[in-house]
C-alpha cells in the first residue's frame, strides 16, 4: 500500500519493535531510575493480591488489589507513551490527571466494543446456521456438554474479529496519553490499511514478549510469582512503546499525505 505521495504506508512492525527495544536499551538509565521502581510497586501489588488474598478465600481484597493495579496500570501506560513520544511537551509524571480519566474511559469503550463484536459474531453465526450453536456443545441427555469442532470455529472467528477491531481502535491511545483530543472514528480512519499489522502490535507482540515471564506462574513458588509479574511489566513497557511508535508512524503518514498539514483529531464519534 502506497500513499498518494508514493510513500510506503505499510506499518513496519519488525522495525518498530526493534526500535522500541533499542530505545529502552539506550535510555536504560532513565528507565531504571523512573520506570523500574514503579514496575516493582505494580509487581508487588499483583503478587500480594495472589499470595496474600487468593480468590477462593472469599475476601473482597483480591478485587481491591485488581482495581488498584488497573488504576496504577493506567498511570504506567501513559508514562510509557509519553516516554516514547519524547517530542511532546507533556511531562512524564507518575500522577493522576484528567488525561488518565480519558485514557481509562477509552479503555472501557474499547472493552465494550470488544464484547459487542463477539456478541455480533455469535448472533451472525446463529442466524446463518440456527442449529450450529445449539449443537456445538454436543450435549446429550444429562451428560456434561462437550465443546465440538463447530463451536471452536465460531469462537476462533469471533476472537479474530475482536482482535482486529480492538487493535485498530487502540492505535490512538498514545494520542490521548499526550493530551490530544481523539475519537474512535479517528482511530479507525488512522489505522486504515494496517489492521492486520496492528493486530501484531497490540496482541501478538505483547504475548510473545511476556510468554517467558508468564511461564513463571506455572512454578509453585512465591518468588517466581513476583519475578513473573515484574517481567510481565517489563514486557508491557516495550509493548506500549511499540504501540506509541506505531501511532507516530501512522500520524506522520497522515500528515505527509495531507500535504504537511496536521489533521484535526477532534472529529466527532465517541471522543475521549
Amino acid at each position: 500500500m502506497k500513499t498518494r505521495l508514493g510513500l510506503d504506508a505499510n506499518l513496519p512492525v519488525t522495525d518498530i519493535v526493534s526500535d522500541a527495544i533499542k530505545l529502552v536499551w539506550l535510555q536504560s538509565g532513565f528507565v531504571l531510575s523512573r520506570f523500574f521502581p514503579f514496575m516493582l510497586v505494580l509487581a508487588l501489588i499483583d503478587w500480594m493480591g495472589q499470595v496474600l488474598f487468593p480468590e477462593q478465600s472469599g475476601s473482597i481484597m483480591p478485587f481491591v488489589f485488581m482495581i488498584l493495579s488497573m488504576l496504577l496500570g493506567v498511570v504506567f501506560a501513559i508514562a510509557c507513551h509519553r516516554f516514547a513520544l519524547a517530542d511532546t511537551s507533556v511531562p512524564i509524571a507518575f500522577k493522576w490527571s484528567s488525561d488518565h480519566w480519558r485514557y481509562l474511559w477509552r479503555g472501557v469503550q474499547i472493552g465494550l466494543v470488544a464484547g459487542l463484536v463477539i456478541l455480533l459474531a455469535l448472533v451472525v453465526f446463529g442466524l446463518l446456521s440456527p442449529g450450529l450453536l445449539g449443537a456445538a456443545t454436543g450435549s446429550t441427555g444429562g451428560e456434561t456438554p462437550a465443546i465440538s469442532g463447530p463451536a471452536i470455529v465460531v469462537a476462533i472467528f469471533a476472537l479474530m474479529a475482536m482482535m482486529y477491531v480492538t487493535a485498530r481502535l487502540s492505535v490512538t491511545l498514545p494520542e490521548i496519553a499526550v493530551g490530544r483530543p481523539s475519537s474512535l472514528r479517528r482511530a479507525w480512519m488512522l489505522s486504515k490499511g494496517n489492521g492486520n499489522r496492528l493486530v501484531a502490535v497490540v496482541w501478538i507482540v505483547p504475548v510473545v514478549l511476556a510468554l517467558p515471564f508468564l511461564a513463571a506462574y506455572a512454578v509453585d513458588s512465591t518468588l517466581m510469582l513476583f519475578l513473573g509479574a515484574l517481567g510481565t511489566y517489563i514486557a508491557t513497557l516495550v509493548s506500549l512503546i511499540t504501540l506509541s511508535l506505531s501511532y507516530r508512524f501512522l500520524k506522520d503518514l497522515e500528515t505527509e499525505s495531507s500535504g504537511g498539514s496536521d489533521t484535526d483529531s477532534s472529529d466527532s464519534g465517541f471522543s475521549a
